[in-house]
């Protein structure tokens, strides 16, 4: 197994622009990946104010200790979590509050830091990086200024999810039957991501199951069943006497059951479970061996709220 790089919950964010220069911040703001907005100060105090009273954020509802998917789950019904801030980027040479200081006083506040810098302050801001103080520098006379700059924010949004998720990740990494941190698994989840333009994705389950929506907004599912949940539902369709086509499939691994974020498995009639199997691949390994399906869906009501069993698409 391998560290997952899977995170709990991922969406667009904004990001906090400091800089007493409205031009240069201007000219940034239009620079930055499609994944983000931007939020513009030139007075450092206004900013350090607005980030310490005046916002709050979606994702901290996820980040706890527990492994109870519901409120990763509730994130994608929040209406303004395209509002969370994930990143501060600051300059340092300010009027009244340098740049370093003002990320002093953010220091135990989930945003992810950057440092704008000239060559005479390139010292500082590397001692800084290496304390924790900032997670990351450019200097603004960089020659690859923007192409770098574009690649550290991409990189720190993606560790700010990662931050948040680690609590529950830890917790999982504990349990055989969480796929996460299996490398085939992340491999799959990378392939989709990157073959369907995959802009949002949220854990559903335990087990390792995502619910993932593309830049359209449209649902794709990445569902994983261990072993043991496999001969769960196996046993359970045998002994309610489902049809040879349920009890076949399912005991020779081929389909993996989903009813969908409202259903449980005893609210579905076994003789609709024939319409909520999906083909699956099995990703070998010890104890136990998992089961993946991914599944693109359309839904007659808007998600996550749809009342209907799943209909396949063809």
């Amino acid at each position: 197994m391998t560290q997952s790089n899977i995170n709990c919950c991922y969406h667009r964010t904004r990001m906090v622009l400091v800089d007493d220069n409205p031009c240069f911040m201007r000219s940034l703001s239009l620079s930055v990946p499609a994944a983000s907005t931007c939020l513009q100060f030139t007075m450092p105090y206004k900013a350090l104010q607005y980030l310490k009273e005046e916002y709050q954020a979606s994702t901290a509802a996820f980040s706890h200790q527990g492994n109870n998917c519901k409120a990763i789950i509730e994130q994608l019904q929040q209406p303004r979590r395209f509002d969370d801030i994930s990143l501060v980027i600051v300059d340092y040479a300010m009027p009244g509050l340098n740049g370093l200081d003002l990320c002093a006083q953010l220091i135990n506040s989930p945003y992810k830091k950057i440092l704008l810098t000239g060559k005479a302050e390139q010292a500082l801001a590397v001692e800084a990086f290496n304390n924790g103080l900032i997670d990351g520098y450019i200097r603004k006379d960089d020659p690859q200024f923007l192409d770098n700059f574009n690649e550290m924010v991409r990189r720190l949004q993606h560790l700010y999810f990662k931050t948040l998720s680690t609590p529950m990740l830890s917790n999982l990494q504990q349990t055989t039957d969480c796929a996460l941190n299996l490398a085939t698994y992340q491999k799959l989840y990378q392939h989709y991501y990157e073959q369907y333009n995959i802009k949002e994705s949220y854990l559903i389950d335990t087990t390792g199951s995502l619910l993932m929506l593309d830049d359209q907004s449209l649902p794709h599912w990445l569902i994983t069943r261990s072993g043991s949940q496999m001969q769960a539902y196996t046993d359970l369709a045998m002994s309610h006497d489902a049809s040879t086509f349920v009890s076949d499939s399912l005991n020779e691994r081929e389909f993996l059951p989903f009813f969908g974020l409202n259903f449980q498995v005893d609210q579905v009639a076994m003789e609709e479970w024939d319409l909520n199997l999906f083909a699956c691949q099995t990703l070998v390994d010890y104890p136990e061996d998992f089961y993946v399906a991914f599944i693109s869906l359309l839904f007659e009501e808007s998600l996550p709220n749809f009342a209907a069993p799943l209909q396949k698409i063809s």
